[in-house]
């Protein structure tokens, strides 16, 4: 019986590349899932995001390479749906996806220097987000768990709310360590992106306020993917 957690690389035929206007590299799928590829001649679309994710997470000579397919996998995956503004939501999390003002007070997901999403408190102290580029595994998790469900009594986490554990986040000493292994990290923005604790402008960050969000079902879908897949696959992309 073929091990669960052994992953192994996928290559499509260039039909199958042309169709699907795939980007012609290896998806990682669970060895598993091989048998049904074999059998029914369908491409598993959703296990092959979920192992690029891992794979971008894990390597970070290779995220950038990873982004085309990821997003577009994604496409293929998400519902013609035309809203600005959606939710994603599991068992204990919640978040609202959807455009905001990166000129304000934020926090950022970044991965070396480029900016992959933005966060910003509804009214309740709950999060928007808004993702500027594809999602890898470990900023998928970030996000899932800056959402959790406030608890009645201790809110999140010993903190009031969302908003105010996301900006504890973004101040923990762990985000240099991972932005020096070129994983995504958290980051604060007093002054919207861009602007320093001095008021001084920042050019490289600043140049990526006009980056267009990604669209709403992409997001949700992306996300959805991951939450859905992480508890039941292991080991690396």
């Amino acid at each position: 019986m073929n091990d669960p957690n052994t992953w192994m690389d996928l290559w499509l035929k260039p039909e199958a590349l042309d169709t699907h206007s795939l980007p012609d590299i290896a998806y990682p799928i669970p060895e598993h899932a091989f048998e049904h590829v074999l059998e029914s001649g369908s491409l598993p679309f959703e296990l092959m995001l979920y192992g690029l994710q891992l794979r971008a997470n894990d390597d970070p000579d290779l995220w950038r390479s990873l982004s085309p397919a990821i997003d577009r996998l994604t496409e293929l995956l998400a519902p013609e749906d035309p809203r600005t503004t959606l939710c994603v939501s599991g068992e204990n999390w919640w978040l609202d996806v959807g455009p905001l003002d990166p000129g304000q007070e934020l926090v950022t997901l970044q991965r070396e220097m480029e900016v992959i999403a933005a966060i910003r408190p509804l009214t309740d102290g709950r999060l928007r987000i808004s993702t500027y580029r594809p999602l890898d595994a470990k900023s998928i998790s970030y996000l899932i768990a800056l959402g959790q469900t406030p608890h009645p009594d201790s809110g999140v986490c010993m903190r009031e709310n969302n908003w105010a554990y996301a900006l504890d986040g973004a101040a923990a000493n762990g985000n240099a360590y991972a932005a020096d292994r070129g994983e995504a990290y958290l980051s604060y923005w007093q002054y919207g992106l861009g602007i320093s604790a001095d008021g001084s402008s920042l050019p490289i960050w600043r140049d990526q306020l006009t980056l267009p969000p990604r669209r709403a079902a992409k997001v949700v879908t992306e996300i959805g993917v991951h939450y859905a897949y992480s508890d039941t696959c292991d080991g690396e992309g």
